[in-house]
């Protein structure tokens, strides 16, 4: 349901207002369309396009210095992704040629491409497109595209010039293609097919590698294929991984769990039959998942780790990101197109709010988690949404107001469209589009107001969110009033106001109110207008 507007609580000793500043302009000719962002120590580092040297990686430091960090592919693309820290160095993947990855390592300003075995390499990350960082070793699934051996688990760590094979798990050409890996407990879990026992799950603790279950004995798959489900196959809870497993019969599935240790142990649900179980998340100690089941009815679901599972709601979730107490997903129904949602494990979800009224979505389903464009920051939840009037632009959420737009970066119907939000220095970093520079990098700045410009003034103002109106309350003479917005551009300016300041033409968003006494500024509060 929609959430009534609340003030806001403004009396503190420090204020903090927002800018927001374009940092880059990789491409001064065009769009340098920055991607795969990566906070990692005091460096961002991001994949970005420039006319004459194409897509290849960069990092930037927190004084607003870009660097490139290589042209890997003079030629075309290298299009590096997958950045990560491997004790001292940065990893990560990118191609020199047409059907060919490489594993590359940087640190301080050198770049060194690690060597792996074949002409054209293949490297399989998990879902977020990051390498897994296994007690100071990436471990991955690689495939030389030879004969000589599949898609195996190998692992790097961070110095050597080449990469080493842990173990071939399915002998011969095809390779046991390992993946979904997570840590449990010290050890390293992930799914990896053999000939003789199927998909199941298999564990690495820095020797070997060894399966831990035969959830359908036999050869047949005890672990359901993932196709077209956008969410990890494992989720840890209570110290347990959770999971979909086969049953054996007619392609049915069952909810499971795994220790570490033994068996995986079924866990009925209602006596109910499943076609698919997916979309693991923990909220407030309950593990919320989807469930299809044989009729084709699709529910959501929740389990304590004790009592009987619990069918909660038909409004399923995909996708969604953990903020404070709840979930926040993405969810259409017969009244709104796609819009923010929410679910606490206790209640039933709720439409946080239909920032595009009626049928039209306020945000993109299918590109709102591959191109990350959300982030939590500070208390608050970034993400973009397009209200049907401005276009795709910054939004953000603090559980409990209506969610407001933060800034309109590129004004008119067409919007920003911010992308790959990251935190960096905290500070909110995302690729967004002003209609002038094209594609580039820009951050959310904080702006300390001292404690002796918060209280030269002492003044109240209310509504806030507010609509058409705000009303001024100072026992203090004020001789001008400004509104601008986090850009630093002007809306409003009112010389010796009364108490009621009318700002029904200032459009949605985020701004800055300053009061004045004798020519100089006094006093300065975050007013959010939310018509």
């Amino acid at each position: 349901m929609k959430k009534a507007s609340i003030q806001l609580l403004l009396l503190l000793q420090v204020f903090s207002a927002v800018a927001q500043i374009r940092v880059t302009d990789i491409d001064t000719a065009g769009s340098s369309a920055p991607a795969y962002l990566r906070a990692i120590g005091n460096q961002l580092f991001f994949s970005a396009n420039s006319a004459s040297l194409g897509i290849e990686p960069y990092v930037l430091d927190t004084a607003g210095n870009v660097q490139l960090i290589g042209d890997i592919r003079p030629s075309g693309n290298s299009r590096a992704f997958g950045f990560t820290k491997l004790n001292s160095v940065v990893c990560f993947l990118a191609s020199p040629s047409n059907g060919n990855t490489e594993l590359y390592r940087y640190n301080s300003g050198t770049l060194h491409k690690v060597n792996a075995f074949g002409a054209q390499n293949t490297y399989r990350t998990n879902d977020d497109e990051q390498l897994t960082n296994y007690n100071n070793q990436l471990v991955f699934a690689y495939d030389d595209n030879s004969v000589t051996f599949g898609e195996e688990l190998f692992k790097y760590d961070g110095f050597s010039s080449s990469i080493v094979g842990i173990q071939n798990i399915n002998t011969g050409f095809f390779g046991s293609f390992p993946s979904d890996f997570i840590e449990m407990n010290n050890v390293l879990y992930f799914s990896a097919l053999t000939q003789s026992n199927g998909l199941e799950i298999w564990s690495y603790n820095g020797g070997t590698a060894s399966r831990r279950t035969d959830i359908v004995p036999g050869s047949a798959n005890g672990l359901p294929s993932t196709s077209g489900i956008l969410t990890p196959r494992f989720k840890l809870f209570q110290n347990e991984l959770y999971f979909a497993g086969n049953t054996g019969t007619n392609g049915l599935v069952a909810l499971h769990r795994y220790n570490g240790s033994g068996a995986a142990q079924l866990i009925p649900i209602n006596n109910k039959k499943f076609k698919q179980l997916h979309s693991f998340y923990e909220v407030n100690n309950k593990l919320v998942f989807t469930g299809l089941d044989s009729n084709f009815h699709q529910q959501l679901y929740t389990y304590d780790g004790v009592n009987p599972v619990v069918a909660v709601s038909d409004t399923t979730i995909g996708q969604a990101i953990k903020f404070k107490d709840r979930l926040l997903f993405i969810r259409t129904d017969s009244i709104n197109g796609y819009e923010l949602w929410e679910y606490d494990g206790i209640t039933r979800p709720e439409l946080v709010s239909d920032i595009n009224p009626g049928a039209a979505s306020s945000i993109s389903r299918s590109s709102f988690m591959k191109k990350k464009r959300y982030a939590v920051l500070d208390g608050l939840f970034y993400f973009t949404a397009d209200n049907g009037f401005d276009g795709p632009e910054l939004y953000a959420y603090d559980g409990t107001s209506t969610p407001w737009l933060v800034s309109d970066v590129n004004p008119g119907s067409e919007g920003s469209n911010p992308s790959d939000f990251e935190v960096f220095n905290n500070k909110l970093y995302f690729a967004a589009d002003d209609g002038i520079h094209g594609a580039e990098i820009w951050k959310l700045n904080p702006i300390q107001v001292s404690v002796e410009e918060q209280t030269a003034v002492q003044f109240k103002m209310y509504p806030n969110p507010a609509q058409n109106i705000i009303q001024i309350d100072s026992y203090q003479e004020i001789d001008k009033l400004e509104i601008v917005d986090i850009m630093g551009r002007s809306f409003l300016q009112i010389e010796n106001p009364g108490r009621k300041v009318d700002i029904s033409h200032v459009k949605n968003g985020s701004y800055y109110l300053s009061v004045y006494s004798k020519g100089r500024r006094k006093g300065s509060k975050l007013l959010i207008i939310n018509k």
